[in-house]
């Protein structure tokens, strides 16, 4: 598990401006930007917790 949430805290610190450039340009609302970057990443959270030893380490990459 601690694996996973290291790769979640890499994929969270790498992505999360993107993702919230997105949502905001999906809605035109900071508001709702952040609920879409919030669901996005509970949604992955989950994700990675389906994934092999091998895939995560593959992620770490």
């Amino acid at each position: 598990m601690e694996g996973t949430d290291r790769v979640f805290e890499r994929l969270v610190r790498d992505n999360q401006n993107r993702i919230y450039a997105l949502g905001l340009a999906l809605t035109g609302n900071r508001h709702d930007a952040e609920d879409v970057a919030q669901d996005t990443f509970v949604r992955a959270y989950r994700a990675l917790a389906t994934y092999t030893p091998e895939r995560i380490r593959d992620l770490k990459q």
